[in-house]
């Protein structure tokens, strides 16, 4: 126990959290950037399964991010190269390889044998069929996402919470860009990865009915922002109308999407010119996703509002699809979590503004100091 003892110590662990950690097992699908970290992270804590699926192999653009592999593993098998240093952390996690692609087919004979999955993928294809395959067995996902310089991190528990289609119901409809187009620094993902070993121990002892003041983010999604170090702790409520956690297990069949990345926004976002002329004209709508009390407080004219907190459960009422929308909020935090949900609600034409109302009215301070 001495190799666990900084941990131990801890009273929301104790000798008794590290025996269910012992006793627990653990999916990592994907070891990409965010499975990298989380997989390092669980095998140090002394976890006693794990498991880690992937069909990939790794390419030189992965060692940016992908803290598992070194120059020597590029062209090999990601699961297996991974497998050599998980195991050289530590020789008495009982891994489990599972060198090929996660799919209809294959997800539930899989899921079966561990107790919590956890996702570490970049597409809305495979996240959907996590989600659907955690909800039929009835197992904890937890949820990670990251592009340029923001990440996401959630867990979706649809016996004590909301499930994935709570929050996203169905795929986007529109093409996504991915890591590759829009970037990501390599910081990111190992922030949100750590963040999600975090959460997967804290369920593991929830789910043994360990008590502690430990607290998942189960029915909530944090959203970190590393080039502002803003963070952000939205509610996330069961869905009224899911019909598929609010459904019968036995009902629910697994199917292999269209892979569509869900890394980043397709858009460009909007600069303060052009959200001028928005705000002077009728042809685009300018969205206020901050909280009642913030727009009483003070807004843009010609701007319209409705909280984030509403638009993640309920239908922006009377817009078609096909109404071009900026967003903005205070900061460009929640503007951006809007703006994807829009686009995933099957909104064409949203673009956000991300320097926010403090950007708004920083841009008329500093005009101001320009006049003559």
């Amino acid at each position: 126990m001495s190799r666990y003892s900084r941990q131990t110590i801890l009273a929301e662990i104790g000798v008794e959290g590290q025996a269910i950690l012992e006793k627990a097992r653990v999916l990592c699908v994907g070891v990409g950037g965010l499975g990298s970290p989380a997989a390092m992270y669980l095998a140090a804590a002394g976890l006693g399964t794990l498991g880690v699926i992937d069909g990939d192999v790794v390419d030189a653009t992965n060692l940016q991010r992908q803290v598992l592999f070194t120059e020597a593993n590029i062209g090999q098998s990601k699961v297996q190269a991974a497998a050599e240093r998980l195991r050289a952390m530590n020789s008495a996690l009982d891994l489990r390889v599972f060198d090929q692609h996660l799919d209809a087919s294959n997800a539930l004979k899989i899921f079966a044998d561990y107790d919590i999955v956890l996702d570490g993928t970049d597409n809305f294809a495979a996240k959907f069929l996590i989600n659907d395959a955690c909800v039929k067995l009835g197992l904890p996902m937890v949820y990670g996402s990251i592009s340029q310089f923001e990440g996401q991190v959630s867990v979706f528990w649809a016996e004590r919470g909301p499930c994935y289609r709570c929050l996203h119901p169905a795929p986007p409809k529109s093409r996504i860009q991915n890591c590759a187009e829009s970037g990501v620094l390599g910081g990111i993902a190992g922030v949100i990865g750590s963040m999600m070993a975090m959460e997967t121990i804290k369920v593991l002892l929830l789910k043994a009915g360990h008590v502690s003041r430990l607290n998942p983010l189960v029915g909530r999604l944090q959203i970190v922002d590393l080039a502002t170090n803003e963070m952000m702790n939205l509610q996330v409520p069961k869905r009224a109308g899911c019909a598929l956690c609010r459904g019968s297990r036995e009902q629910i069949v697994l199917q292999d999407l269209a892979p569509i990345s869900c890394q980043a926004s397709a858009s460009k976002p909007i600069r303060h010119d052009e959200l001028c002329e928005a705000l002077a004209g009728e042809a685009i709508k300018v969205l206020d996703v901050r909280e009642l009390q913030e727009w009483t407080h003070g807004h843009l004219a010609g701007s319209f509002h409705f909280a984030l907190s509403r638009l993640e459960s309920e239908e922006l009422p009377q817009l078609a699809p096909e109404t071009p929308l900026i967003v903005i909020c205070q900061a460009g935090v929640r503007s951006k979590r809007a703006e994807q949900i829009l686009r995933n609600r099957g909104f064409q034409d949203v673009r956000n503004f991300p320097a926010g109302i403090n950007g708004w009215t920083g841009e008329l301070q500093a005009e101001s100091l320009q006049a003559p």
